[in-house]
């Protein structure tokens, strides 16, 4: 059995444009991970400030991909969650270093596109095709997506997308909400306008809406659902004058604000307040 793993990552920092950089790993090898320096001998130096000299390592374990956290100071986190020690990831994962930096595995093992027709699936991965397939996925798991393709799907029950890039969905049904949960600001400025087609539900997490008036695109959503549950600072006078203009808003969650502080709420008589 070939054990050796080919590898694209996607470095995505807030403000630029996400890039790829491609790896082959032998069993027993690692890519180290750290901030740019002239002199580092590191595989992926990143220019963030935020990021330790020498932050993490992604190891090649016998044919299983793991990550671990090289004493960094920030620390290093995977699906939310802060590793102690090493963590097998597959391309599902969401690696996350700073409040500004994420790294996502597109594709392992195989360079092609493993092609999956007219099967019954409960879950979804990256760099992947699906004609006529038939999804029952978690509704209450968030799925990062990287360059797959579906033709002619069928998505049953509620799809929560986070970090879906270079994606495509062509003539597929959604007999429930498609909801768009966005935790980089790179991806709210540059990739998310590819989804709005299918868009009935926005989360945006980590302040994403501070600062960015969202209006015009999100007036292009047929029935919206706008979750700001995940915010809790923002300015309450700016996100009044904002939503009242949305006539296409049916239910906007607020749940961790105090919307006590929060002017002119009454103005919008079609919408439900959580």
């Amino acid at each position: 059995m070939n054990k050796e793993i080919y590898l694209q990552l996607m470095v995505i920092i807030a403000g630029t444009f996400p890039y790829c950089v491609n790896w082959c790993l032998k069993p027993g090898e690692r890519i180290t991970i750290g901030r740019k320096r002239d002199d580092s001998d590191r595989d992926l130096q990143i220019e963030e400030k935020n990021l330790s000299l020498r932050q993490a390592a992604i190891i090649n374990d016998d044919g299983q991909l793991f990550i671990e956290d090289t004493v960094s100071r920030g620390g290093t986190f995977v699906d939310g969650k802060r590793i102690q020690n090493k963590v097998p990831i597959n391309i599902e994962s969401h690696i996350k270093f700073s409040s500004v930096l994420s790294l996502l595995i597109c594709s392992s093992r195989n360079a092609e596109k493993t092609k999956f027709e007219k099967q019954k699936l409960k879950t979804i991965v990256g760099n992947r095709e699906y004609y006529g397939c038939t999804f029952y996925l978690d509704e209450h798991k968030p799925y990062n997506i990287i360059n797959s393709q579906f033709y002619d799907c069928s998505f049953r029950g509620n799809v929560e997308m986070r970090n879906i890039y270079n994606c495509r969905f062509e003539n597929c049904g959604f007999n429930g909400n498609f909801i768009l949960n966005i935790q980089d600001k790179a991806y709210l400025q540059d990739h998310y306008h590819a989804y709005l087609p299918f868009v009935n539900e926005l989360k945006l997490s980590l302040a994403m809406y501070n600062g960015t008036c969202l209006c015009e695109e999100l007036a292009k959503i047929p029935q919206l659902s706008l979750n700001l549950s995940f915010h809790r600072d923002y300015n309450p006078t700016n996100l009044a004058n904002e939503i009242s203009h949305l006539q296409n808003l049916i239910q906007l969650d607020l749940s961790s604000n105090d919307t006590s502080r929060i002017p002119n709420l009454s103005t919008l008589k079609n919408t439900k307040i959580l």
